[in-house]
């Protein structure tokens, strides 16, 4: 797609520079040598000061060949004048778009730091999380299961005490086993093994399921033609996105029912969320003191995804977020 765009800019600059700096100048009104400088912004934007100084190169060969054979703007009848016009054409042209291409190279860079510094943040965050979801089931579940186990053995050794305190001893043993099942809930929220073994679409499913059964909402989870062994990245990152939507559209919305849909067509993944609540101000919520917007858009942007936000006061929320494939983020593109 570069190849062909630098293509495009220098055959672009070729043609346009053909009829305006080669034809005869009688022809060709002295304005329309400012028709070249859509292609010089083009250069300096997108292709830096290398695509700055290859146009250039193209419009001083042009300009000089024009020159040369009585053409174009440079060709008056005192040589000395041609010259110093052509010289100081070629001076002003270079110079600002120089200047141009070196800050967008350098915002280019700023822009990469802090792509980097958030890669890392979220990949620190993720690692923190999986820790945290490791201990909370092998050790704190654990615990909870044998104080859980004592509590059975206690229960049998107060066979002939009062029913008052058997029953206090089940109230406990119930109380324990609903704190098992939250620290349970909690450790797959911080991290799902299913997304590491089942992948994407269990995950996503597995999800949705447990979050109706905790919230008693009902979630309807769609999906279609998602392939096999989606990089770590990709599948990391539509959960995420997931996970924070239909939290944020449970708490929120004041609805009780959503959709959610997975699905793959034309080289992309679309993850789509929708309800019919409540709704929100995008621009206020965006710059508020909240992050769950500010860290999909920031995880999207790592895997070269978007997202669109559509949302009302009163008109319901529908979020949709798009990573494209490629050939490193597929490893087996057999379709389920």
């Amino acid at each position: 797609m570069a190849q062909l765009k630098i293509a495009a800019l220098i055959g672009g600059l070729a043609v346009l520079g053909y009829f305006v700096l080669l034809a005869p100048w009688k022809t060709m009104p002295s304005s329309s040598i400012y028709s070249l400088v859509p292609f010089l912004l083009w250069a300096a934007l997108r292709f830096g000061s290398i695509g700055v100084s290859t146009s250039m190169i193209a419009i001083c060969f042009l300009s000089i060949r024009g020159a040369i054979h009585g053409h174009g703007p440079f060709a008056s009848p005192e040589p000395f004048n041609n010259v110093l016009s052509l010289q100081l054409f070629l001076l002003f042209a270079a110079i600002p778009f120089m200047v141009l291409a070196a800050m967008a190279e350098e915002s280019e860079r700023h822009q990469k730091a802090l792509s980097t510094v958030s890669r890392r943040l979220i990949e620190a965050h993720e690692e923190e999380r999986t820790w945290i979801a490791r201990e909370l089931h092998d050790d704190f579940n654990q615990r909870i299961a044998l104080v859980s186990m004592n509590l059975d053995s206690l229960e049998r050794s107060l066979s002939g005490s009062t029913a008052e305190t058997r029953a206090h001893t089940s109230g406990i043993k119930e109380q324990i086993k609903e704190l098992g099942s939250e620290i349970h809930a909690l450790s797959h929220r911080l991290h799902s093994s299913k997304l590491d073994y089942l992948g994407l679409e269990s995950a996503c499913k597995g999800f949705c399921g447990e979050l109706s059964a905790r919230q008693t909402v009902e979630i309807e989870f769609r999906s279609e033609n998602i392939p096999r062994g989606l990089s770590k990245e990709i599948s990391l990152c539509l959960f995420r996105v997931l996970q924070e939507a239909l939290h944020n559209a449970v708490k929120y919305s004041g609805v009780r029912a959503f959709v959610a849909s997975l699905a793959c067509d034309s080289g992309e993944i679309e993850l789509n969320i929708r309800d019919s609540g409540a709704g929100f101000d995008f621009e206020q919520a965006i710059t508020g003191s909240g992050l769950g917007l500010t860290s999909m858009r920031e995880r999207l942007k790592l895997v070269d995804g978007r997202l669109s936000i559509e949302s009302k006061p009163g008109q319901g929320t529908t979020i949709t977020a798009w990573v494209p494939l490629s050939q490193k983020s597929v490893e087996d593109q057999t379709i389920l």
